[in-house]
Parts: C-alpha cells; structure tokens; sequence
C-alpha cells in the first residue's frame, strides 16, 4: 500500500512538473529535461517543506512518549532508550534544517515563478503595443472619426495621461509607453541621411513622386552624453536642494554658530510644443507594406530636434525652455573682445571652472559643433609636440567624451563678429533634466492641402528643460572658427608666443 502510495506521488509529482513546463511556455526539450531532472530527486526522497513537517511530527511524538513514560514510572532511560531518544533528537534537529532550507527554495522558486510570469505579461505587453499603426490611426483621424481596436485603446490611454497632467488632447492621442515602444523597437538616430535611394518608404511604390521626403537633420547627442529624460510628468515638477552645512572653529565653551540648511526650489512646468508635417494621401492608399517608419521618424525627429535644440541654447521667452547656455549661474569662459580661436587652454579652462565649484564629476562630458570640431582637429596644442588639440579619430577632449552636434550655436555675436561665433559646453550632463508630459497629440487635417492630395499632421507636445545644480556646467560662447586655412595660421602664430 505504501509503495503504491510513494508510486502515486512520483506521477503526480511528475504531471505537475510537465503541467508547470507548458504553463511557462517551454518547449518540449526543455519540458523533458524537467521530467527527467525530477526523477532522481524524488527518488532520492526529496519532499517538499509539508511532508517534512509531518515526519518532523511524528519524531516530536515518539519523543514526548518516551518522555511521558519516563514520567509515568517515575525512572530514568536505560542506555538503549538513552541512546534511541537522542538519535530521535539528532533526526528532529537535522529535519529542522532541513525544513528551512526547503522552505527557502520553495520560495526562491516561487519568487521565480512570479518573475517569470511578469517578465512574460510585459513581453506580451510589448508584442501587443507593437504592432500599433500610426497609417490605421491617421486613416481614422482624417475622416474625424476615433479609432478603434489597438489603436483606440492608446487613445484612451492618451487620453487619460492628458487629464493627469492637466492637458486635453484635440486630436488622437499616442500615449507615453508606445512612444517609448518605439524607442526600444526602432532605436532611432536622428541624422535624416540614408545609404540607399528610396530606402525610407519611396522604394515601396515606384510610381509614386510624391510624398513624404526626409529632410536632412542634425545629429542629437544629449542623450548618449547622459542627459536625464523624464516622461510621464504629472503638474508641475519641483526639485528641491539645499546648501551645505558649514562648520567654524569656537572657543572650548563657546556656542556654536548655527548653520541651518537652506533650501530652493527649481520647478519644470509643461511647454507647447508643436509640429507639423505631411504626407501623400496617395502613399496611405497604394503602400503595400506598412509606412511607420517613415511617418514615425519625420514626426519624432522633429520633435526631438526641437526638444535637444532648447535643452542646449533654449532662450526661456515665448513658451520655450532655457537652456544651458542661458541658465543663470553657469561658469563661463571667456574667449577675447571680439571672438577667439578655440585653443587647449579653453578646453583647460573650462573644466577648471566646474572643479572650482566642487562640481567635477558624474557624467562630464564637452559638447560642441562640427565647426569648432574642424578649428580643433587643425589647431596645435603647442608649437614643439606636434600634437592636435582633437586628435584624428578621437572620441574624447581631455581626457572626456565630447559630442558634436549643429544644434550648439554657430550664429552667436560679440563685438565686431556679427552671428559667426560658435559654442563649447562642459558638465555633468547627467544633470540636463528633460521632462515631458503626457504622450503626443495628434491632428491630421485632410483640408488645408488637399488641392495637391496630402494630409497635414499636427503634434503637439509638453516639455521643460531644467538645470538643479546651474555650476556643474561651463561655457564659453565667443568662439572663432572662420576659414581653416586662415584658422591653422592663426593656431601656429598664437602658440608660438
């Protein structure tokens, strides 16, 4: 009876192990490695926490008869019952461990088990937002109708997103977790230039000239120097920061001075930002494949465009953010009356401003223009090493990582150099906030163009750009960078004297 009872187990054991494999979606080989893993163990008398508790039981209960018949008759144990009652002992001790190793297993597995199950709800998750359709929303939103399926479910998502911050959406609404889908999906650049003609959706239709043509971009790199992006932002966002206890010498018994803390509040509150572009109603219609990629990526990299653009020189006037250049507080070097060359001595300069500050760290990094990058690569650090400032094929300026990108300014102005001074930033980029709120608004108006057969699409977005520590950045915004040929003759000449 027992063995068939042991025998029962080991199936039961077994079905639930092939149940547990096909509930977690693994294939068959991987099912029948559990299978056969599984025979040993129980062989091996393996039990679950339960069934050691109930032997556990029944050794405390030969334990106490022994003991309440030693009671009863008033005796001592004889050796052998000595002996036996601590080998009863020994075994309630080892099971004891034993239970608790098993309980700890028993839960890491089913810590596991609730792991597994999340991670595979969000890959569905995924798999489901992915296959969001902005060409099925758009056909929607032309006619003024409200999406259904996938694409309605955004919406109201969108929707709901809006009024937590505050927003209403006038359009269809793309909610903020399948703008980060797309992130993930399509790990999109922003340099607009392609390899192949017509590889952005013209190659899908051949017939068809007229459409959505990609316009060249600048490239975006604040958010590989570490910039902090923040979406999903509800109301008005408050950083709060506090000045540093300071501590003075005093006289054996003489009160201390207090030094309190004070605090200050520097407060990101939603942007308008808006963009529009436009698309062949034709191309909707006779495109075989899907047309996201190319529809996504002008909406997106316009936007963003904008965004990094602000987050740099952003002037805080009319609804736009202000950016690190024109944030109070910010060190600066300064170049000459009128402009100067970028020389070593800049790039020095400008990391002595942050370490002044206590501020030289986290994720530091330059950030300049392709026009001071071609003034460095052809500038000598010295007129004896023969060394460049930015050598050829180096990621790095002294020492740091640097970026280039045409957003930073090349159209500043001071003294008699009238809109042909460039930028170099340096900081703790880690300390860029870039916040959003909500998702993206969409409007398609298949009106105002409609005599030459396109649709107008309309974006409207939220965002703010703020700095908490102002002094972990540095600038210097006089920059020379004028003609190479002129730019090398001047390098010599300066850092000959």
């Amino acid at each position: 009876m027992k063995r068939s009872f042991k025998i029962a187990k080991l199936l039961f054991a077994v079905l639930l192990i092939a149940t547990g494999m096909a509930a977690l979606n693994l294939g068959a080989v991987e099912g029948t490695l559990g299978i056969l893993m599984a025979f040993p163990l129980l062989l091996a008398g393996i039990e679950n926490s339960d069934d050691a508790k109930v032997k556990r039981s029944q050794i405390w209960d030969d334990m106490q008869k022994m003991l309440d018949a030693r009671k009863t008759e008033k005796r001592s144990f004889t050796d052998d019952e000595d002996k036996k009652y601590k080998e009863l002992r020994a075994d309630f001790d080892k099971l004891t461990e034993h239970i608790k190793e098993l309980e700890a297993d028993e839960k890491r597995a089913f810590e596991m088990t609730k792991e597994k199950g999340r991670r595979s709800a969000e890959d569905k998750e995924k798999q489901e937002i992915g296959k969001y359709s902005i060409k099925r929303m758009l056909q929607f939103a032309a006619k003024g109708q409200t999406p259904d399926g996938l694409e309605g479910e955004m919406h109201q998502e969108a929707e709901k997103d809006a009024r937590a911050s505050g927003l209403s959406l006038n359009g269809a609404g793309v909610p903020d977790i399948v703008l980060r889908s797309l992130a993930e999906k399509r790990a999109m650049t922003a340099t607009g230039t392609t390899t192949t003609a017509g590889d952005q959706g013209g190659m899908l239709i051949p017939t068809v000239t007229s459409g959505l043509l990609m316009a060249l971009r600048p490239l975006l790199v604040l958010n590989s120097l570490g910039a902090n992006f923040m979406g999903g932002l509800i109301g008005n966002y408050e950083f709060v920061k506090g000045t540093s206890t300071v501590a003075a010498w005093d006289t054996e018994n003489g009160e201390a001075d207090e030094t309190s803390v004070a605090t200050s509040k520097v407060t990101m509150s939603p942007n308008r930002l808006a963009a529009f572009t436009k698309i062949s109603k034709q191309l909707m219609v006779q495109t075989p494949e899907n047309i996201e990629n190319m529809v996504w990526n002008d909406i997106l990299r316009a936007v963003a465009q904008k965004v990094e653009q602000a987050a740099i020189n952003g002037s805080g006037q009319n609804n736009e953010p202000t950016g690190i250049l024109n944030t109070t507080g910010i060190g600066s070097v300064l170049g000459g009356d009128n402009g100067a060359d970028p020389t070593w001595d800049h790039l020095v300069k400008l990391e002595k401003e942050i370490a002044i500050d206590n501020a030289l760290m986290g994720r530091l990094a330059y950030l300049t223009n392709h026009k001071v990058k071609a003034m460095l690569k052809t500038t000598k650090i010295d007129s004896g090493s023969g060394l460049f400032v930015w050598p050829q094929n180096a990621s790095e300026l002294n020492g740091y990582p640097v970026g280039v990108s045409n957003l930073v300014p090349s159209t500043l102005s001071k003294g008699n150099q009238n809109s042909n001074l460039s930028a170099i930033l340096f900081g703790d980029f880690n300390e860029l906030k870039v916040g959003q709120w909500g998702g993206i608004d969409v409007v398609v108006d298949p009106y105002t163009l409609a005599g030459t057969n396109q649709l107008k699409i309309t974006t409207n977005s939220f965002w703010d750009v703020a700095l908490v520590f102002p002094e972990k950045f540095a600038a210097i915004v006089d920059v020379k960078t004028g003609d190479l040929s002129v730019a090398t003759t001047t390098a010599a000449a300066t850092t000959t004297d």
